[in-house]
């Protein structure tokens, strides 16, 4: 076989590769009237054309079988294809529209030789075609970093989702790595624990008993902090959102002793802890735990006795209604920022940050967070949310945010006060209720907020409450009453908690307009029936609501 036709096929793949001219392509150039075999033009390695280009992959392939017998099985990378000598080869000079063709050409000096570097085809012809960094798409790391079960679930274009700045990140993480005391009973330590790392040893331990963590997310005022960039948001307590599946009782259970033995590690070295059981625990570090199995399935455990920034874990199967008003539905999905801490080395700076993804289960993030910088109140079927949000309602009144739409204020408040009396309809559920909720979110000497946010409340029932007879509403409008007088109680004279009556608190601040009513001697009979007389009523008014200002 002669040299011409064992090697036309491959060399002509090779020069297109390389990015030479054909001897086809010389011919219909008439600007060209030879080929300059002297250039000094840069051609790419064969290892890199190997990677490029599958047609010349194989001819090189097929090179290598067609080697003569002298052992030569290597390539000149410079231009020329070895054929059955081995001796490269170039495209003849010819005329401008001569055709060209290939013959061979003498050897090129050993100077020159030594100085061309040789890439070695053999065992080249199965390897995979591949792009300099780029991963197997298949594999266990690319799709523990491309986060592959959200791109499937998560359509970054919707309108609920956000991607965060880097100054929300860096906000974020600051929040995430903040020792957060957990306060215990009686002599029981306090805890020192970071967010993060609470969160990476209770992820591990559900992992470990069976119960798999589908995702993580930080919501609530936590997440509002994090994401308000023209207010200062401040937090009371951190919710933590873990979505696991509850589908069976012993699933609330392994949830359960999980948080339990996430404690008793916690717990400083040198504790004995061969007497701390479970209850004990229980007792000693969490304050409240909550389970619903019926329409919902969700278990809430609230850590530390000390009010201030607690830490509540929610573990997550289904929760249909998860906001209550627009400025508290902001979610933060957590588990691409604890992929960056397992594995990058670096710390989080303004040219180096993970990718955290946002969402306003509200319906509309940027409108969220307009109503969060504004302090507009917004929400949406009010008589979906367990309460109907009336006390949160109530709460965002008096600290000066105002509905987003006036124009329906009213049929709002009619909803939230129909939905508080049927979810608690007894007079003591309502004051077990208000007292939970005073005492979580007005601390230290806030008695003067207290007072007006009471007096918000009043109103509000007075004016939209429908659902009631007569004789029900006035014995909630005087359970208000009643315990707006015992704010100031600390302050006053101790008779006056042995006595029916109640003086009145000092005038309110300007966040409402309300107006006092002097109170006046009565019997403890007529006090309960006071917002019809006036007597000790300190939430009497003849103004308007707020809700309406």
């Amino acid at each position: 076989m002669s040299l011409k036709s064992q090697q036309k096929v491959p060399f002509q793949h090779f020069l297109a590769a390389c990015g030479q001219k054909t001897s086809d392509e010389v011919g219909r150039d008439a600007s060209c009237s030879r080929r300059d075999t002297s250039c000094p033009r840069a051609v790419r390695s064969y290892k890199n054309i190997l990677l490029n280009n599958t047609q010349l992959q194989l001819a090189v392939s097929k090179l290598a079988t067609r080697s003569d017998s002298n052992g030569k099985q290597g390539l000149n990378a410079s231009g020329g294809g070895g054929g059955g000598g081995g001796k490269p080869v170039q495209s003849s000079p010819g005329k401008s529209g001569s055709g060209g063709g290939l013959k061979p050409v003498t050897e090129k000096p050993e100077s020159y030789r030594r100085s061309t570097p040789k890439v070695s085809v053999q065992g080249m012809s199965n390897l995979p075609l591949m792009q300099a960094g780029k991963l197997d798409d298949k594999s266990e790391l690319y799709c523990k970093l491309k986060m592959e079960r959200y791109l499937t679930s998560i359509d970054i274009k919707d309108s609920r989702f956000s991607i965060l700045s880097y100054d929300q990140v860096k906000r974020l993480s600051g929040l995430m790595n903040e020792t957060i005391p957990i306060h215990g009973r009686g002599n029981f330590p306090t805890l020192e624990v970071k967010l993060v790392d609470l969160v990476a040893l209770v992820k591990s331990k559900l992992e470990a008993a069976g119960v798999p963590v589908k995702e993580i997310r930080l919501n609530g005022s936590g997440a509002s902090s994090v994401l308000a960039t023209e207010c200062t948001i401040s937090y009371n307590d951190l919710d933590l959102i873990f979505s696991v599946d509850l589908t069976s009782q012993k699933q609330y259970e392994r949830v359960k002793q999980v948080v339990l033995d996430s404690l008793l590690d916690l717990l400083p070295e040198g504790t004995s802890k061969k007497r701390m059981s479970a209850g004990t625990l229980k007792e000693a570090y969490v304050s409240k735990m909550v389970k619903v199995n019926e329409s919902d399935r969700w278990s809430l455990i609230a850590l530390g006795n000390n009010r201030t920034k607690s830490v509540e874990l929610k573990f997550v199967d289904l929760m249909k209604r998860k906001y209550e008003f627009s400025v508290d539905s902001f979610h933060i999905i957590l588990d691409t920022l604890f992929l960056f801490y397992e594995c990058a080395k670096m710390s989080i700076s303004e040219n180096f940050y993970p990718t955290v993804l946002g969402e306003s289960v509200y319906g509309d993030f940027e409108a969220a967070l307009d109503h969060l910088h504004r302090k507009l109140i917004a929400t949406k079927h009010p008589e979906e949310i367990r309460g109907g949000g009336l006390l949160k309602y109530c709460n965002l009144l008096v600290k000066n945010y105002r509905p987003a739409q006036p124009e329906q204020v009213k049929s709002m408040e009619r909803y939230m006060c129909s939905r508080f009396f049927i979810d608690f309809p007894d007079l003591t559920q309502q004051e077990n209720k208000l007292i939970k909720f005073l005492d979580n979110h007005f601390l230290g000497n806030d008695d003067q907020l207290k007072c007006d946010y009471l007096m918000i409340l009043y109103q509000v029932v007075d004016e939209s409450t429908v659902c009631l007879m007569g004789h029900e509403r006035r014995q909630t409008l005087a359970l208000i009453e009643t315990l707006s007088c015992n704010v100031f109680l600390p302050y006053e004279d101790p008779l006056i908690s042995s006595s029916s009556w109640c003086s009145a608190p000092p005038p309110p601040s300007s966040s409402t307009s309300s107006t006092h009513t002097s109170p006046s001697s009565s019997s403890s009979s007529s006090s309960s029936s006071s917002s019809s007389s006036g007597q000790c009523s300190p939430m009497s008014t003849t103004s308007s609501s707020p809700s309406l200002s």
